[in-house]
């Protein structure tokens, strides 16, 4: 949604997907060399959060510890975010501005490797409600899907914090693949994200003439570790949306 809405505000929005994969040194340099050939770049991280939803917590509990699968994809999770901490710092130094956005109660939140992220640029913190942006379920029920996005960009701050459900609906549940779309960008929210990318343009004096560029990390990893499922049958059942990356 973000790349399809992206020319309206005249961005181009550069998709990184399976093949920059940064759990890797390969992935780390061919991302590098994006950021080096578009000066001024904004970067957006979407990183996989399955390993360190709630559920995975609740199924840690129920089958007493965690199971080898699990432990590879938080060792990769954490990974992918220590490269995207020296990319992140790369693209600030060019002039451009660094999102982070997963759910608001994952639990990689307090990892290490996450508050050193943190602490290597200046972010402020936009906490939102899905529901605020139109995030439905396969019924078109609101689902609430707490969001938490770090960003560097006082213009995305702007735009996106302190958006929560005013409580004038029920929210609904999503399980299966409705789950798996509360994980996709609304039209609202990528529209949002592209307006405050596009104030700080303008404060940077880029003129509506001039294309800007974002880099978008949505996955950066094969989907084979997601597609895993752990020991057990909670893996989305009475879910929310919550915690869907």
């Amino acid at each position: 949604m973000l790349g399809q809405q992206g020319q309206h505000f005249n961005i181009k929005v550069i998709r990184l997907t399976e093949e920059y994969r940064l759990d890797t040194i390969e992935g780390f340099k061919k991302t590098q060399l994006l950021i080096e050939q578009n000066p001024g770049c904004d970067l957006f991280g979407s990183l996989p959060c399955r390993p360190w939803t709630s559920m995975q917590h609740l199924n840690i509990h129920q089958h007493g510890g965690i199971w080898p699968e699990l432990q590879e994809e938080r060792r990769i999770s954490m990974k992918m975010v220590k490269w995207f901490t020296k990319l992140a710092v790369l693209v600030k130094k060019g002039g451009g501005n660094v999102h982070f956005e997963w759910p608001r109660y994952c639990q990689g939140w307090d990892q290490k490797e996450i508050r050193d992220f943190m602490k290597s640029l200046e972010f402020h913190e936009c906490l939102l409600d899905g529901c605020r942006f139109g995030v439905v379920n396969a019924v078109g029920e609101p689902i609430k899907k707490p969001g938490k996005i770090l960003t560097t960009s006082s213009g995305v701050y702007k735009k996106l914090h302190g958006h929560f459900c005013l409580g004038q609906h029920k929210h609904g549940v999503a399980t299966g693949k409705s789950l798996e779309n509360t994980g996709y960008y609304t039209k609202p929210l990528a529209r949002k994200i592209l307006e405050g990318i596009r104030q700080d343009g303008a404060e940077r004096q880029l003129t509506w003439s001039e294309a800007a560029h974002m880099l978008f990390v949505r996955n950066g990893k094969s989907d084979k570790l997601r597609r895993k499922v752990s020991p057990g049958t909670t893996s989305s059942r009475g879910s929310q949306g919550t915690d869907r990356d």
